[in-house]
C-alpha cells in the first residue's frame, strides 16, 4: 500500500487510466417477443427463443445475452446481465449475480408489464411493491406503512421485524442519490411532518473510517445529554462514553459539532468509536436476537450462518460501514428510536425496537441516507 495520500491518488488515477472501456452491446434490436415476454424476438423469428412459452418464460440460458429488453428505457442492470434495471434500483432483480443470472422468475417481464399472482420471495416481492407504491406516491402516514408491515409479516408467515430490516435494506439498494442535502429537508417534512436541520460529521472518526452512523448516533447522544436527560446507554458503555464526552462540562454541542469538523480525533469521534465497539460487543453477545435478521445485501439469498455473522461482526470492528442491523444494535443500545429518511424518497419504517417513540420522553431521532452516508437531521426547536 502507498504510504502518502499523493501516491494513493497517483495510483487509483493510474489503474483507472488503463481499465478497458465497457463493451458496446451488440445484441440486435427489434420487434417485442410474440409471447410478451418483456424480450425482443430473436432476428427472423417471432419469438426470443424456442423455449418461451409467455410472459413466465422459460427461457433459453443464453436468451438475455441475444436478445434485448423489448423497452430499453433507464438504465441496466449493474451486474451486466444485460436487463433493465427495475425501477429506481440498481439491478434487475435481487437474485441477479452477474451476466448469467440467476434471476428472479418474474425477472424479465416485472418492468415491462408486471403480471399479478407470480409467485416471489418476499424480498423481491416486497421491492417490487415498494417501487409502485413510491410511483405513485402510497403510504403516506406512519400507520400505512406500519399496515403494510403487519400485512406482509402475516402473509409471509416472518416476524414484523424480519420485513422491517428488509424494507431498510431494500431501500439502501437505490441509485445513490445525488443532489443537495436540502433534500433531506423536504423528506422530513413530507414523510414526518418535522422541520431538521443537516449536520454532516463526515466518514472519520478519531480511529476509524466509514464511522458516519456511529457519529450520527453519538451527536444525537450528545444533544440528548445537552438537554438534561439522562437515558442512554447504561453501565460499562456509559462509562466509556462519560470518560470520551465531557457532559459536565460547560461545551456546548455547535462547539463538539466545530470540533469535529476540524479533527476527526474530537469528543464526537471518541464517542463514535466507543459506539461501534459497544454495537459490536452487542451484536455478538445477543447473537440469538440478531442472527435472525442478519441478511447482507451481497448474499441476499444464502441462508444466514454464524459463522458468516461472526465474520462481519469482525469485520465492523474495522472499516465496516453501519447497516440496518447496526441501527438495529444502537437503537436497543441507547433506548432510541431511530426513524431514517432515505434520500432516494422511499419511505421506510421507524427503527424502535424499545418502544421508545411511545415513552413519555418519545426520543426520535432522524437519520438521513444516500444509500452509503448517514447524516444527523436535528429538530429545529426541539
Amino acid at each position: 500500500m502507498p504510504d502518502s495520500l499523493d501516491a494513493c491518488l497517483r495510483n487509483c488515477v493510474q489503474q483507472m487510466a488503463t481499465c478497458p472501456a465497457p463493451a458496446p452491446d451488440l445484441r440486435p434490436t427489434g420487434p417485442e417477443c410474440q409471447h410478451g415476454c418483456g424480450w425482443t424476438a430473436f432476428p427472423g423469428r417471432t419469438t426470443c427463443c424456442r423455449s418461451c412459452q409467455g410472459n413466465e418464460g422459460p427461457h433459453s440460458k443464453d436468451c438475455s445475452t441475444k436478445n434485448r429488453p423489448s423497452h430499453t428505457s433507464g438504465p441496466l442492470c449493474e451486474q451486466g446481465c444485460g436487463r433493465r434495471s427495475f425501477g429506481s434500483f440498481t439491478t434487475c432483480c435481487t437474485r441477479c449475480r452477474g451476466p448469467k443470472g440467476p434471476h428472479a422468475g418474474d425477472c424479465a417481464h416485472k418492468g415491462v408489464n408486471a403480471t399479478r399472482g407470480v409467485d416471489f420471495d418476499l424480498e423481491d416481492g416486497l421491492r417490487r411493491q415498494l417501487e409502485e407504491w413510491h410511483a405513485v406516491g402510497a403510504m403516506q402516514s406512519a400507520q400505512q406503512v406500519q399496515d403494510v408491515i403487519r400485512e406482509l409479516s402475516s402473509s409471509a408467515g416472518v416476524a414484523e421485524q424480519v420485513v422491517k430490516m428488509l424494507w431498510l435494506s431494500i431501500a439502501r439498494q437505490t441509485r445513490p442519490s445525488k443532489g443537495p442535502l436540502a433534500v433531506y429537508l423536504d423528506l422530513a417534512k413530507k414523510h414526518h411532518g418535522v422541520d431538521v436541520e443537516v449536520i454532516d460529521l463526515g466518514q472519520y472518526s478519531a480511529k476509524h473510517s466509514n464511522s458516519c452512523m456511529f457519529l450520527t448516533c453519538a451527536v444525537a447522544l450528545a444533544e440528548r445529554r445537552e438537554k438534561g436527560h439522562d437515558d442512554g446507554p447504561l453501565g460499562v458503555v456509559g462509562d466509556h462514553i462519560e470518560v470520551s464526552a465531557p457532559f459536565g462540562q460547560t461545551i456546548s454541542l455547535p462547539d463538539l459539532i466545530q470540533e469535529h469538523q476540524e479533527n476527526p480525533y474530537s469528543t464526537l469521534g471518541r464517542m463514535a468509536d466507543v459506539l461501534r465497539h459497544a454495537a459490536c460487543e452487542v451484536l455478538l453477545s445477543d447473537k440469538d436476537y440478531f442472527l435472525p435478521f442478519f441478511h447482507p445485501v451481497a448474499a441476499a439469498h444464502s441462508e444466514p450462518s454464524e459463522d458468516a455473522y461472526e465474520k462481519w461482526v469482525s469485520k465492523m470492528r474495522g472499516e465496516e460501514e453501519g447497516d440496518e442491523l447496526v441501527m438495529l444494535a444502537l437503537s436497543r443500545l441507547c433506548g432510541v428510536a431511530v426513524q431514517p429518511v432515505q434520500k432516494s424518497g422511499y419511505r421506510v419504517p421507524l427503527m424502535d425496537p424499545c418502544g421508545e417513540s411511545e415513552s413519555p420522553t418519545g426520543w426520535i431521532s432522524y437519520w438521513g441516507n444516500d444509500d452509503r452516508h448517514w447524516v444527523w437531521l436535528r429538530l429545529r426547536g426541539g
